[in-house]
């Protein structure tokens, strides 16, 4: 049994995009085939570069606000309440493009 809080937890950089920054809430390693639960908050204008996981699902549950993922060259608006899932080698990036933040739940699941 193990109990976060949230408000204890330091903010690090997206591996990726180095300015966003996110909180770990479960890390790699603690429980098996999970690789990640984070939370981020995505100002307006936030962009991350392209990318795409060769073995692993990323799935995001949009808390507030709106963002805008691009999959494989096709938009989608993502908005408070709606979660979306990307599948292993779909290249993806999420930018927010709108005037205010998105605040996002989202987590990673390895396929092996």
């Amino acid at each position: 049994m193990k109990i976060i809080n949230f408000n204890l937890l330091p903010e690090v950089p997206v591996s990726h995009d180095q300015p966003i920054k996110k909180k770990v809430i479960i890390p790699s390693g603690d429980i098996a085939g999970l690789q990640f639960f984070s939370h981020v908050v995505m100002l307006p204008n936030d962009r991350t570069s392209a990318h795409s996981h060769k073995t692993m699902y990323e799935v995001f549950y949009a808390e507030s606000g709106r963002v805008t993922f691009n999959i494989d060259g096709k938009k989608f608006v993502v908005k408070k309440g709606d979660t979306i899932i990307i599948e292993p080698g779909e290249v993806h990036f999420q930018y927010n493009p709108y005037k205010h933040k998105v605040s996002l739940l989202y987590f990673g699941i390895a396929t092996k």
